[in-house]
């Protein structure tokens, strides 16, 4: 084996053990939930929606939705419910299980006043079905457009031996649209400003977008550019297709910096919003101050601070180290190669 072969095959061995040492693997079996629900329309259901709930009621109005939930394992479960305003996340899709966003104070209602469930927790045997009230009360006073939200169905895994480990929730969610006449209103967009922040720790600016009337968008879309305005260079692009809003709810429209770090300085914002059919336009000038950026950056795994270069210095130090290895295997290898051939002189010598 010559000295090249040798090399290539230690080299082979370190990042062999490296792997090794520095990955960790978890293996986490899923499966599928074993629970359903089923609305049961009353008289009141609007004849053309199926799979959620949607009635037109009267101010002060009462009315009783119910629901099926069937356990279809052949273990007793316990299925949690709660009801919930309908929010707009960051990816734009609306979604009925943020228990973090507030109720905006242009919603006609806080839904969760107006859809209460009689029972939150629901016990049930092996393959056995019940059916769950829900009291609907609507407001005292007449509004106009959607009020929207949703009942949030949601079964947990049995606690696992080893804490270490994530449980996964199973869930289903069942829409519920009240509206008090069957008047369309027009969506109406408000820009609320900008924010810095760290989605999954990664950095993002984002822009707020308020649809501050009980309208759902169904067809949303986004572009927006920032500027740097003593330049006037095109610094970020985003442009987000196919989105939805929830009634008076906010969007964050995110710009991704893509794991590179918050610089400060002066910039200019412009948005183009289409919002089923109508058309918005934003500027905003704004401002990233450098203590701003510093936490922000800091708080990021992706961003690299100016802080001690630990992983140059790991990175030099394995260099040197290998190189260390790789110069003993061609010193050794010299001094053999020096022994054979003073061994093949002196053969010569006696001859």
């Amino acid at each position: 084996m010559n000295v090249c072969q040798k090399v290539t095959k230690l080299l082979s061995l370190l990042i062999v053990v490296l792997c090794f040492v520095s990955l960790k693997v978890e293996e986490v079996q899923a499966s599928g939930a074993d629970f359903g629900v089923e609305p049961i329309y009353s008289e009141h259901q609007d004849k053309d929606k199926k799979g959620y709930f949607s009635l037109v009621l009267k101010e002060n109005q009462k009315e009783t939705l119910k629901v099926k939930v069937t356990n279809y394992s052949k273990e007793p479960t316990t299925i949690f419910m709660l009801s919930q305003q309908a929010t707009t996340a960051n990816s734009g899709v609306i979604e009925y299980n943020d228990v973090q966003k507030k109720v905006e104070p242009s919603a006609p209602a806080n839904f969760k006043d107006i859809v209460v469930p009689k029972s939150e927790k629901i016990e049930l045997k092996p393959e056995e079905s019940k059916e769950i009230d829900v009291d609907v009360v609507m407001p005292s006073t007449n509004f106009e457009g959607l009020l929207l939200g949703g009942l949030y169905f949601s079964q947990q895994d049995k606690a696992t031996e080893n804490p270490s480990l994530i449980k996964n929730t199973f869930s289903y969610t069942l829409p519920v649209a009240l509206k008090m006449s069957d008047k369309k209103i027009e969506n109406q967009l408000v820009y609320q400003g900008i924010e810095l922040s760290n989605r999954n720790s990664s950095p993002y600016i984002e822009a707020k977008l308020l649809n501050e009337t009980a309208s759902l968008i169904k067809d949303l879309s986004v572009e927006g550019r920032i500027f740097d305005k003593k330049t006037g260079e095109e610094f970020y692009v985003s442009k987000m297709n196919e989105l939805e809003m929830a009634p008076n709810s906010v969007f964050k429209f995110g710009f991704d910096l893509r794991n590179s770090a918050f610089i400060p300085g002066n910039y200019l914002l412009k948005l183009d919003v289409v919002a089923d059919g109508k058309d918005y336009h934003f500027e905003d000038d704004f401002t990233i101050d450098k203590e701003a950026a510093r936490k922000l950056n800091d708080a990021s795994v992706y961003v690299q601070t100016s802080g001690f270069p630990w992983l140059i210095v790991i990175g030099i130090v394995s260099l040197v180290a290998m190189l260390s290895v790789i110069g003993i295997i061609l010193k050794r290898q010299k001094k053999k190669n020096v022994k054979k051939r003073t061994r093949k002189v002196k053969r010569k010598t006696k001859k």
